[in-house]
């Protein structure tokens, strides 16, 4: 008997050997790393009381944010001189607990008005920060007007599947008919809102043109805001 028992358990150390061997490394290294991680999600009480969810803020008024958002512009160079930035609304797009608050200002030019998202912490505002789509920062501003040959539109996207802050930039052809749209999406992910190229090519896809004439957009998102 322990000759058989012996000889059964080399053979099935012999095949686990040979599974191993024809495993790829990474895919053991990944087994191993989710083992560990399962063992550090199962905290104590104590350690659980030591990481409280963050506190979320009360959600500001827009007389509350008046003078911050316009002095914030001012010291940024977004506002034209003698002009007052205008809130269109407040809201926590990602979930994440930190209000976001969306204005809009007088920008000159051909595209005259300018939005700008920004972040409520604290009492204070600061313009959010955006990653493009070569996975540099820059601030979340965006154009909205339009000329015989040129369109831009910043639109929100908020339902369950798709959350979004929208630039669409459009070039007519010669004949003024054809379009040629180029759309930015940002979504929340890992950590910031990031140019997401699936959504942005949906958009594309899509009719950019029918939604670029959607003008009350925002104000039916923040009817009662």
């Amino acid at each position: 008997m322990k000759r058989k028992r012996l000889a059964r358990r080399r053979i099935f150390w012999g095949l686990a050997l040979v599974v191993l061997a024809s495993t790829p490394l990474w895919v053991n290294f990944g087994a191993l790393s989710a083992k560990i991680s399962a063992l550090f999600d199962h905290e104590s009480p104590a350690q659980n009381e030591a990481h409280p969810p963050p506190v979320v803020e009360k959600k500001p008024s827009k007389e509350t944010l008046r003078a911050k958002v316009n002095e914030l512009l001012k010291k940024e160079g977004d506002i034209l001189p003698g002009t007052q930035a205008e809130i269109i609304g407040v809201l926590d797009l990602n979930n994440d607990g930190v209000w976001e608050v969306v204005v809009t200002a007088e920008a000159g030019g051909a595209y005259t008005m300018l939005f700008a998202v920004m972040e409520y912490r604290g009492g204070k505002v600061a313009l959010l920060n955006l990653v493009d789509r070569d996975g540099e920062q820059k601030k979340a501003r965006f154009l909205d007007g339009s000329s015989v040959r040129h369109a831009n539109a910043f639109k929100i996207l908020n339902d369950k599947r798709d959350k979004a802050y929208v630039q669409l930039t459009g070039e007519s052809d010669d004949t003024g008919a054809g379009w040629t749209w180029d759309i930015a999406a940002y979504s929340w992910s890992r950590g910031a809102f990031r140019y997401n190229r699936t959504l942005s090519e949906k958009i594309a896809a899509g009719d950019p043109q029918e939604f670029f004439r959607e003008e009350d957009y925002l104000d039916k998102l923040f009817q009662g805001n």
